[in-house]
């Protein structure tokens, strides 16, 4: 019961990591093409 408790743990862990670093990338995508259009518009 413990190993299976442990592997949930686990995966759990991988799964919220690997949104989180969804994210921060999609975040700073976001920023960057952000400061390209603020570029554009500025001139």
């Amino acid at each position: 019961m413990a190993g299976h408790l442990a592997l949930a743990c686990r995966c759990l862990i991988a799964v919220v990591f690997g949104v989180s670093r969804a994210g921060a990338v999609t975040v700073s995508v976001l920023v960057i093409r952000l400061d390209d259009l603020v570029e554009v518009f500025t001139g």
